[in-house]
């Protein structure tokens, strides 16, 4: 199953981070606010993680890895979704949602 993580200070330890990228290699994603608006950023590459994480906006954050149980590993499989609604609604999951489109 995937790992979804919520810290509403922003701060999740590393060590839980490495372990969820270890477990769960197919990808990345985390979401963060800036201005009221959603900010998403997703990867594959476990390396390029790190500098982006450390240059996230500050305050509430979401934090996702994936095993790809269905579907490609690719960035546009990774968490989070944006739901089309001007920023203001994403989603992350685990497991598999049928019929799911936006």
């Amino acid at each position: 199953m995937c790992i979804i993580i919520y810290s509403k200070t922003g701060k999740i330890k590393d060590s839980q981070i490495k372990n969820s990228l270890k477990h769960n290699p197919h990808g990345w994603g985390f979401m963060t606010a800036r201005k009221g608006i959603l900010e998403i950023t997703k990867g594959i590459d476990y390396e390029k993680f790190w500098p982006v994480w450390k240059r996230r906006s500050s305050g509430p954050v979401v934090f996702h890895a994936r095993i790809a149980s269905h579907g490609k590993v690719n960035v546009e499989d990774c968490h989070p979704f944006l739901i089309p609604n001007h920023g203001q609604l994403a989603v992350v999951h685990n497991g598999i949602i049928p019929q799911f489109t936006f």
